[in-house]
């Protein structure tokens, strides 16, 4: 009969067991941030080549335009702004200069404009895109009961997204928002802290380092009765480098900036930084559920026209108040005042690119007023020392 023998070796007590377990939970939590860092260190890259791709497409459309591209283009039957149609952003304008050339052939007629019909759906070119036919004198159909409803592009652009931002990732959105510099923005919320900023001279204490923008010392503090949302029709107004700009076809053009415009140096302004879709109402929501269902970065009203220089970098804005409508005011993401300015999910500051092409980090720490001058174009103020 068989004999089962015991192993006479000495075996783990539970405590030499138990201080294992500990050990290899402290070499963990030695290790995760390392890896996190390491991950972080990769996506900032990721970001800053992103935005050296965008910086040399903008290059690249000013080499053949003779001038960058407007924020966002839009046409309008007279001098109301009530009737406009949308004729695309300047994501929308930069896709043959990412090597998008079929998806920009696939918008319709940019010229197309419907006098006898403003609500007319192909005045909206860019909102066009995946029709199967057009309009007569538009396009390829003749019979106008042809004609289909417009229908959005489910495309996402490369270089469009900072793979820090990790949310809404199935979205048509892009996380790269054009410099309007130290202008501001109104707020439906009644709180707007940053307003100060953009005052000019007027004579008064309340004048700091700012600019006429949509808001000045006439205007209430709160914000609420200068709300046009960055949309200029002046050159002189323009302190940044994009914005929202009006024509009445077919011979108004707008208002366009070149290299010429900007009398600062191109290495002293800023052109391009980061936002975080969900900290932002109109890069979320004009790319999920508003305008049929979202159209995101194709829009001149898609969020991606500009931001503002006034609020400080990565102020938060992380609460989506839909149902409490601007509740808290200070977080609330349709705080326009608040959520249109430069943010990212990358510690201690964001990316940016240039108005020379350069790409570089700018902390949240840096001063304010230093921050402004980097956004004007032509202030007068040259920056130097300032580190990257």
């Amino acid at each position: 009969m068989a004999k089962f023998r015991w192993w006479s070796g000495k075996g783990f007590t539970l405590i030499e067991l138990l201080v294992v377990i500990a050990i290899i939970g402290v070499l963990i939590a030695l290790l995760l941030p390392a890896v996190q860092k390491v991950r972080e260190a990769a996506n900032r890259t990721q970001c800053m080549n992103n935005l050296k791709q965008i910086g040399l497409a903008l290059h690249s459309y000013h080499d053949t335009y003779k001038y960058f591209p407007q924020g966002g283009r839009i046409f309008i039957s007279n001098n109301d702004w009530d009737n406009y149609s949308d004729k695309g952003g300047w994501h929308a304008r930069l896709l043959p200069f990412i090597e998008q050339d079929n998806l920009y052939k696939a918008i319709p007629n940019w010229d197309y404009f419907n006098f006898n019909n403003v609500a007319d759906p192909f005045n909206n070119s860019v909102l066009a895109i995946g029709n199967v036919s057009s309009p007569p004198g538009y396009g390829v159909a003749s019979d106008r009961s042809q004609c289909t409803k417009p229908q959005a592009t489910p495309a996402k652009l490369p270089y469009g997204r900072c793979p820090s931002d990790g949310e809404f990732t199935d979205l048509p959105v892009s996380n790269y928002v054009g410099s309007m510099g130290p202008g501001c923005v109104g707020s439906p919320c009644g709180y707007a802290p940053f307003l100060q900023y953009c005052w000019g001279d007027n004579g008064s204490s309340q004048r700091i380092w700012g600019y006429v923008g949509e808001c000045g010392p006439n205007n209430l503090p709160d914000g609420t009765d200068c709300q046009n949302g960055g949309s200029i029709n002046s050159a002189s107004d323009a302190k940044g480098m994009f914005f929202r700009t009006a024509m009445i076809p077919p011979n108004g053009k707008g208002v366009r900036l070149n290299i010429a415009s900007v009398s600062d140096g191109l290495s002293n302004t800023l052109m391009v930084g980061e936002v975080v879709v969900g900290w932002h109402d109109h890069l979320f929501h004009q790319s999920s559920d508003w305008t049929n269902n979202g159209y995101g970065w194709v829009q001149s009203n898609g969020g991606n026209y500009h931001a503002s220089t006034c609020v400080p970098i990565n102020y938060r804005t992380d609460v989506n108040d839909d149902n409490t409508w601007c509740t808290p005011q200070d977080r609330a993401f349709h705080n326009w005042n608040l959520s249109w300015g430069f943010k990212s999910r990358h510690p201690g500051g964001a990316n940016f690119v240039f108005a020379d092409g350069s790409v570089h980090f700018i902390q949240e720490a840096i001063d304010h007023k230093t921050y402004q001058w980097l956004g004007c174009r032509n202030d007068g103020q040259v920056i130097s020392n300032v580190e990257f």
